[in-house]
């Protein structure tokens, strides 16, 4: 039981420091904000993103490699409260890959984009085997078998409220943009409507100082 709520525990920093690092960045039209990882080489770089507003929710991703060469490159359209796309490249060379969010393709549209990256190691195969004697009696599969599967589904659960957690946060802020877009266009025509009243104000007076003007009854009074 203390090893499962240990886990738990450990689960939950985990995700909580990836929420906590995930970051917001709007991009403009005809422009392109990169972000780098260094990598030591035979690792996994992963990539959490999603288009929360701008046009069809559409950017392009690339990725490449120390070399230059291109390791992705694809545009990803988003449907609305829809979860993050998750993507993990192997990184087979030493060095430093950007990842660039592209939206030179819109002319008018800026988009906003959340995304977290990271770089995870293999984990050493000779670290997996032991190979004493009285270890190998200890740690049995039979003895970690209820364990593992305790792990698995942690983690399966948690995953499941971190999915949940990103998309309730975009589901918030299509809430709040579509309510300052409202707001926007309330005062737009509260403007438009005002002007427009003052200018009838206006051309009715002006009419009504044309219309005694060309009295001629009434001058004479």
């Amino acid at each position: 039981m203390m090893e499962r709520v240990s886990v738990l525990r450990v689960l939950l920093l985990v995700i909580g420091i990836a929420l906590a690092f995930s970051v917001s960045v709007q991009i403009e039209p005809r422009t392109k904000h990169c972000y780098y990882e260094k990598s030591q080489g035979n690792e996994w770089l992963f990539v959490d993103f999603t288009v929360t507003r701008g046009g069809l929710l559409d950017v392009r991703l690339k990725v490449t490699d120390p070399r230059g060469a291109s390791v992705h490159e694809e545009l990803h359209i988003f449907q609305e409260h829809t979860e993050n796309r998750e993507l993990m490249f192997h990184t087979a060379f030493e060095g430093t890959y950007s990842i660039c969010f592209d939206n030179e393709m819109s002319r008018f549209t800026a988009k906003v984009v959340r995304f977290h990256t990271s770089v995870h190691r293999n984990q050493d195969k000779t670290d997996k085997v032991k190979t004493s004697k009285d270890k190998k009696e200890l740690l049995k599969a039979e003895h970690l078998k209820p364990v593992e599967q305790s792990i698995q589904e942690t983690q399966q659960t948690l995953k499941n409220i971190h999915d949940e957690q990103l998309y309730m946060r975009t589901r918030e802020q299509v809430h709040r943009d579509t309510q300052e877009s409202t707001f926007r266009r309330v005062y737009f025509f509260s403007f438009l409507e005002s002007a427009v009243l003052l200018g009838m104000a206006a051309f009715q007076i002006f009419q009504l100082k044309r219309w005694f003007e060309n009295q001629p009854s009434m001058r004479g009074f």
